[in-house]
């Protein structure tokens, strides 16, 4: 019954409330998004359209790999006769609406001048963890890169002077698609509206100021402090947002993880959060299905998403708002807390917003190497998104050689830290999933206290191997845990063995050459080991 009102509430919203919403924030959407089938030939279907109701530059490929394309038409009268001929052909696996996507809105001190005036940093525990890291790599060497999908970006200001990360496979400004991932000269990030690297700098700034949330110039007396110190920002921008836009978005920032991990670290990025301070309130997953699709692949290679939810006390669990709604346990929601740990102008929902961070009167870096105050749940989810960059980086961590044997369960393990270490507050609890608002100090000991079991050496022999290797289990009681992967984290075995003095054999008879990762986890022990098949 609770369900059934909740979608006729959201129906009455939707058809009183959205149009106004959609008459302020952008004009309805003249183009769809169309999946094909696993069986189809997508490019002969494309190729067979009648593109008399299409408009000019009509068809962009989103994902390749999905088969997934954006459709432009001259009209809403020829798209909406275009959906219904789509959704009724056996060759197409699903076709929604591409809807718009707008801006939401004793200890180590950083010499940063504004650092006195941004309580925020101090609130979410930062000033005692900088005493541990200030980001930038993990303890197995890996450059930490938090990826931001916004507006535009300001590389000329003086506090985000070399935070951004490079494309190494990539040689800039040559006119050439050198690692051959479709886009030319992205050796700075990507920019979906040109193909390259050049970002634009938003009118409304908004970008560059999310951006120094996650991290600036730290420490070099100048400005403001960022959550990371170090961390590489990875770039990816358009004027404006879609549907299409974050699916091609999505699929770029996957790509780079999936390569980093496939290469053993070689090529690609260590990307491990994409912070997304955009939405489109009013609407549910099912009118951006592909979108919140992409989450759950983003994290299949590894990579939390944190994203905003709308700038208005809604219940978005009845009336609906976009990605909160999108179910993926991959996927963080976040929401606006002032200086007195309250709710601010801010969504919430006990199954749809994860927990609050702060986002009232926010130091950023403003236009033309100025620094100004803003709010909005778009300066709440990089306090996030940052946070996740900077724990990556902690010495006592063990996420980098997690990470490797099990991306997925990795990052799980990391959001459940997160939403469990937040400091209950009376206007987010029972309003929001955890409760309460980011604080990385209760974070960071759960981390840590799962990371300080008794690590033993995992003795194998022979290494590499050819048909078989025995692992040398230490004395330790109870039962354990082993799991091996392959480098790009799929899964050869898992299984649960009771500790005992005896070797253990693997056959690696039908495995490929190449490197695996070996995994022995339970209750008093936490070792990894490397083994190459010859």
């Amino acid at each position: 019954m609770i369900s059934k009102i909740k979608y006729l509430l959201a129906g009455i919203f939707i058809s009183g409330i959205l149009p106004l919403l959609q008459g302020q924030n952008s004009t309805p959407s003249t183009s769809l998004l169309v999946k094909f089938k696993s069986t189809t030939d997508s490019e002969l279907y494309i190729n067979s359209l009648n593109k008399r109701a299409l408009a000019p530059g009509h068809i962009r490929m989103v994902s390749a790999r999905k088969s997934i394309y954006k459709l432009s038409y001259n009209g809403q009268k020829e798209m909406q006769a275009a959906r219904e001929q789509l959704e009724s052909d056996p060759r197409v696996e699903t076709v929604v609406i591409n809807h718009k996507l707008t801006r939401r809105g004793g200890t180590t001190t950083p010499n940063d001048p504004l650092f006195s005036q941004q309580w925020n940093l101090d609130r979410i525990g930062l000033t005692s963890l900088w005493d541990r890291t200030t980001g930038g790599l993990t303890p197995c060497g890996d450059t930490i890169v938090v990826a931001v999908f916004d507006f535009g970006f300001d590389a000329g200001h003086q506090d985000m002077q070399d935070i951004m990360w490079h494309n190494k496979d990539e040689v800039p400004n040559n006119g050439f698609d050198d690692d051959d991932n479709g886009y030319t000269d992205d050796y700075a990030g990507l920019n979906l509206d040109t193909g390259n690297d050049r970002h634009e700098v938003d009118v409304e700034y908004h970008g560059t100021s999310v951006s120094s949330v996650v991290t600036a110039n730290t420490n070099n007396s100048l400005g403001l402090a960022g959550v990371n110190w170090h961390v590489k920002l990875l770039i990816v921008s358009s004027e404006e947002k879609d549907q299409a836009l974050a699916v091609e978005a999505y699929e770029y920032i996957r790509a780079l993880r999936k390569k980093y991990n496939d290469t053993g670290g070689l090529e690609g990025a260590y990307v491990v959060a994409v912070n997304n301070s955009w939405g489109q309130e009013g609407l549910f997953e099912e009118d951006f299905q592909l979108m919140c699709d992409m989450y759950n692949d983003l994290g299949e290679v590894g990579i939390i998403s944190v994203g905003s939810t709308e700038n208005d006390q809604v219940n978005t669990d009845v009336f609906g708002d976009i990605p909160s709604d999108c179910s993926s346990d991959y996927l963080i929601i976040v929401t606006n807390t002032d200086r007195d740990d309250a709710l601010a102008v801010g969504g919430f929902g006990k199954e749809n917003v994860d927990l609050g961070a702060p986002g009232e009167q926010i130091k950023v870096a403003g236009p033309e190497n100025t620094y100004i105050e803003e709010s909005g749940t778009s300066y709440s989810a990089p306090h996030v998104a940052g946070a996740i960059g900077l724990i990556y980086s902690l010495e006592e961590g063990t996420f980098c050689d997690n990470a490797r044997l099990d991306p997925t369960q990795t990052i799980l393990n990391l959001k459940r830290y997160i939403l469990d270490g937040v400091t209950v507050v009376p206007t987010l609890d029972g309003r929001t999933v955890s409760g309460g608002r980011l604080n990385l100090g209760k974070t960071v000991d759960m981390v840590t206290s799962t990371a300080n079991s008794t690590i033993e050496p995992i003795l194998v022999f022979p290494n590499p191997a050819r048909s078989f290797f025995d692992i040398e289990i230490p004395q330790i009681s109870g039962v354990f845990n082993l799991i091996i992967t392959d480098v790009t984290g799929k899964l050869i075995i898992t299984q649960t063995m009771p500790a005992s003095n005896d070797l253990v054999r693997i056959s690696t008879r039908d495995w490929s050459a190449g490197t695996y990762f070996l995994r022995i986890k339970g209750e008093l022990i936490n070792a990894y080991q490397i083994v190459v098949k010859m």
